[in-house]
């Protein structure tokens, strides 16, 4: 019997389970590993720190799921990778596999500034940053809470802890101008939020270096802070690379537009993780959804050795950013707009993605 391992329990292979449900392959021996049995879904985490949903409203039960489509759960964490006896190892098991499929996200890039891993908590992994937020809980008098990174993310982040703690003061850091892979429509609405919250913010401010309750600024400013969330760049998982895949630059899987790995036939990737030649583009949730029925008719075609599909990104897609209580910016094909409305689409559209993978 063929076995086939999926990695990690990201957006991607949630379509996976969901063709697996509907077209069982009680032929094939299929596990799924994953660190988080509740997985959470990302697009719904600015509205959870800003009290529009609960924990549980965000996260994705996985048992469910892998009890309907047949498919064995192991509750554990990948450590390293053997292509040649093609095995998965954590710190207790040796897995097998003739198909190995990884959907196992990416985190913000703390090893880039020297200190910020020791002392900056990351939005991911989503649980840890869960924790980050019950401890400030526990503290409601004033206190300086710094954002490193004003895209997308840090935006949406500071604005949501605006929300939540309307006692602390926000201010939002940024080595480039804000928004700046969105049009300058969005960042003008997106300062205009910043500026009705409260939450100051500093662009074309490297961060240096972080110690313990100061970031060090290359402009030689000294910046205090109580709480540190870092929201700059993406990093991948060493392992992948050290076991000899064929990775980019950044860590990330490269794959071909079969989400294929271009060094390891065995091998597929879905998500943040997966690199595709000849395509850049940010780490967004969207192409991850995307990613997963591509991956998900490629695994089980690849193990019957047939025909696979291919996958091109697409150049634009709807973007909805959070923007305070019950409001949300929206940018499509580089028009912007803004309004409560926005965010009852969003809200409409995330809930929807939730429904179709709760059980």
């Amino acid at each position: 019997m063929k076995k086939l391992l999926l990695t990690g329990g990201g957006h991607s292979h949630l379509f996976v389970l969901e063709a697996l449900i509907r077209q069982p392959r009680p032929d094939v021996e299929i596990t799924l590993l994953t660190r988080d049995v509740l997985a959470p879904y990302s697009g719904m985490l600015p509205g959870f720190v800003a009290g529009a949903y609960t924990r549980e409203e965000i996260h994705i039960d996985l048992a469910p799921l892998c009890l309907a489509a047949g498919v064995r759960l192991i509750h554990d964490t990948a450590t390293a990778l053997d292509l040649a006896k093609r095995t998965l190892h954590t710190s207790k098991l040796a897995l097998e596999f003739d198909l190995l499929s990884l959907d196992i996200g990416s985190s913000p890039k703390l090893n880039a500034v020297p200190g910020a891993a020791d002392h900056a908590c990351g939005v991911k992994p989503i649980d840890g940053f869960i924790r980050c937020l019950q401890q400030l809980d526990a503290r409601p008098g004033p206190e300086q809470i710094v954002v490193a990174g004003a895209g997308a993310a840090g935006v949406e982040l500071a604005l949501a802890l605006a929300l939540r703690y309307p006692a602390k003061h926000i201010t939002l850091i940024s080595r480039s101008r804000l928004l700046k892979r969105h049009p300058a429509r969005a960042a003008h609405l997106a300062k205009q939020a910043l500026q009705a919250a409260g939450v100051s913010w500093r662009e074309g401010e490297a961060i240096n270096a972080v110690s313990a309750g100061m970031l060090q600024l290359a402009s030689g400013l000294a910046l205090p802070f109580d709480s540190l969330f870092w929201a700059s760049g993406s990093s991948a998982q060493a392992w992948p690379q050290a076991a000899g895949l064929a990775c980019d630059a950044s860590g990330f899987v490269q794959v071909d537009a079969a989400l294929r790995s271009t060094s390891h036939p065995c091998v597929f990737a879905g998500g943040d993780i997966a690199s595709q030649t000849g395509h850049v583009h940010d780490k967004a949730g969207v192409y991850a959804v995307r990613h997963g029925a591509i991956l998900a008719h490629n695994l089980l075609a690849a193990l019957d050795s047939q025909p696979l599909l291919h996958y091109t990104p697409q150049s634009s897609y709807l973007s909805l950013l959070v923007s305070g209580s019950q409001c949300a910016i929206g940018v499509y094909k580089g028009f912007s707009f803004k309004g409560a409305w926005v965010w009852k689409l969003k809200d409409y559209i995330d809930r929807g993605f939730m429904r179709r993978f709760q059980r």
